[in-house]
């Protein structure tokens, strides 16, 4: 056996068949083939999930914020990386970037509760220097209507990532020499960035972009933290569904579940199958 086959063979084992094996056994669960209280095939908690509206508003709210995210952090990068790149590459400053992706998830959330929350950093400051008479003026940013927190803590924990990326794509693909053969031939610096720097990064970097979009779909712990009640994110709603107290919540749990992985397997199917 080569080495090859040996690697896709145990792939298939530790990755892939435990995942197949768990959408199984939620589809199963879902349509009354399995669990304590079903007793046979039903597809009565498809339609009080799939007619609930509140599916749809997470699902929409899910992917827009997942949208809105990636593309500040991917401009954020960019400009970094653009503007910004000879700063990264001494080793002092290039560590900073490396910092914010030591902290998990829910320690970004917890500080960002602590900046931006009524009485948080920002508006303390805020208070001191007279921009508001008092600290309870100051908007709600954490929890609010619009998921500012929510975005910003993502963005936090995402551009750091996308801006390593571009700077190692930078030096790989040998990006100056294409901008000293721009230059050659007449283009300007603003020509520079937007003709060649921008359009081969993203090229190189569109995978990598995609499934980290897909990845903020499904985030947990900061929406957990920092988001609202209703309407909640997808990943949100499940862990909720899963965590009321009647086991006949659990079938509508499995569903919301099963939804979940087939948009991100058709995501990922559509956008990659001519690789």
């Amino acid at each position: 056996m080569s080495l090859k086959t040996l690697s896709v063979t145990l792939f298939f084992t530790f990755a892939v068949l435990p995942l197949a094996a768990g959408l199984v056994f939620a589809a199963s669960y879902s349509v009354g083939i399995m669990g304590a209280l079903n007793h046979c095939f039903t597809m009565e908690y498809w339609y009080k999930t799939l007619t609930d509206n509140s599916l749809w508003s997470s699902l929409i709210l899910s992917a827009l914020i997942a949208l809105i995210a990636t593309l500040i952090s991917v401009s954020m990068a960019l400009g970094l990386t653009i503007l910004g790149g000879d700063v990264f590459k001494n080793r002092h400053t290039h560590f900073l970037l490396y910092l914010p992706l030591s902290m998990p998830p829910i320690i970004v959330a917890f500080w960002t509760f602590q900046a931006f929350s009524n009485a948080g950093i920002l508006a303390r400051v805020c208070y001191n220097i007279g921009l508001i008479k008092s600290i309870e003026t100051f908007p709600s940013l954490i929890n609010d209507a619009h998921y500012f927190g929510v975005v910003t803590a993502m963005v936090l924990s995402t551009f750091p990532i996308f801006t390593l990326l571009f700077l190692s794509f930078y030096a790989t693909e040998n990006i100056a020499s294409y901008q000293e053969l721009a230059t050659t031939l007449g283009a300007t610096t603003q020509q520079n960035r937007s003709k060649v720097i921008m359009p081969m990064l993203l090229k190189k970097a569109r995978p990598n972009i995609i499934l980290y979009g897909i990845f903020l779909f499904g985030a947990f712990e900061i929406p957990l933290l920092l988001g609202r009640q209703s309407p909640r994110m997808i990943s949100v709603r499940i862990h909720t569904q899963f965590n009321k107290f009647s086991l006949s919540d659990l079938p509508q749990a499995y569903v919301l579940t099963v939804i979940y992985a087939c948009i991100v397997l058709i995501t990922v199917i559509l956008l990659f199958r001519k690789k």
